[in-house]
């Protein structure tokens, strides 16, 4: 009996521990710097325009009712908790959620589009890691002490 009450009570904590862990994620990706409403305002104002030459709004001010307007429209206006509860539920952890970048994508198909590229190269370092790493340790244990 007291087996099962430990696993009760562990399966009972997995809820806070992850909306925890969740939370704690979500509040530090929204609490850094050069987020979606930073990379509007510098392409109003012209930064980054170098490769297509220079824009003709460059340096212009952006003012607050603009700021407030690409907050709002980022969703970055309401409280934390609020946000954090559509990206759980409402975006599935992000992966519904639209990107940026890319307006007409979800998060969950962009990383769909680039995970066999990362598979390949994963399971590529993980298999020679393995073929290099094994041998050296069986060589280096089989000549301990011998110098």
């Amino acid at each position: 009996m007291e087996r099962l009450d430990y696993f009760f009570r562990r399966l009972l904590l997995m809820v806070p521990t992850f909306l925890g862990i969740t939370f704690v994620c979500f509040a530090l990706t929204q609490a850094v710097p050069g987020g979606p409403v930073e990379q509007a305002l510098a392409r109003m104002r012209g930064m980054g325009a170098a490769e297509a030459g220079r824009s003709p709004h460059a340096g212009a001010a952006v003012s607050a009712e603009q700021r407030r307007a690409l907050e709002e429209h980022f969703g970055f206006d309401k409280p934390l908790l609020q946000r954090y509860g559509t990206w759980l539920v409402r975006d599935k952890m992000g992966l519904a959620a639209r990107s940026y970048k890319y307006p007409n994508k979800s998060a969950g198909r962009l990383i769909r589009e680039r995970f066999s590229v990362s598979l390949v190269f994963g399971l590529s370092g993980f298999i020679l890691t393995y073929l290099i790493c094994i041998p050296l340790g069986i060589a280096k244990a089989l000549r301990h002490g011998s110098d």
